[in-house]
């Protein structure tokens, strides 16, 4: 018995030998898809923190005041009427943004508006580039940005395009286009 086995031992020993050169090649292209496999678990932890820290800013102070402003205005129901008829008469022609624009100014909204379309343009262009993972982005912030963008939508596709000459909401946008897609 321990001879038999002794015997197959030495087989494979002999086996190994005469193809040293292929287990030499076998054993480095383990090598290199246990380091890929590695490389690329890092990059995508790397991703999703850096996604993260996004999440996280979107609960700082300033950004949570963003929000709690805007949406005291959505909440107020006196507010939201008055809100509600200037967007109704700045989606229908003649198309009256002006009204619109008024009402954002006058309640001192304008500035919680872009902090929050910073976070989302910069959220974007961090996701377009690689940097940060689109599925983590996409979870947290879709519907964010698509209710920021159906709510202010005349106001960035209009006035302020005009003044600026960009839509500010542009590439948030896409980023969400491209999540919706990835979600079907």
């Amino acid at each position: 018995m321990a001879s038999a086995a002794l015997a197959r031992i030495k087989g494979v020993w002999a086996w190994a030998g005469t193809n040293k050169d292929q287990l030499t090649l076998l054993l480095a292209l383990v090598a290199g898809v246990v380091t890929l496999l590695q490389y690329t678990s890092a990059v995508d932890d790397a991703r999703s923190k850096e996604t993260l820290k996004y999440v996280d800013r979107s609960q700082s102070e300033h950004i949570g005041k963003a929000h709690t402003t805007l949406n005291a205005v959505m909440l107020d129901k006196a507010l939201r009427d008055e809100f509600d008829k200037k967007l109704i008469a700045a989606l229908k022609p003649p198309h009256e943004l002006s009204a619109l624009d008024a009402f954002v100014s006058k309640h001192g909204l304008r500035e919680h508006v872009l902090t929050l379309v910073d976070l989302y343009m910069n959220l974007a262009g961090c996701v377009k580039a690689g940097v940060c993972d689109e599925k983590l982005a996409c979870d947290f912030f879709v519907s964010d940005i698509t209710g920021l963008n159906n709510t202010y939508r005349p106001l960035f596709e209009k006035i302020w395009k005009e003044r600026s000459g960009q839509n500010y909401m542009d590439g948030p946008m896409q980023f969400v286009k491209t999540c919706n897609r990835h979600a079907k």
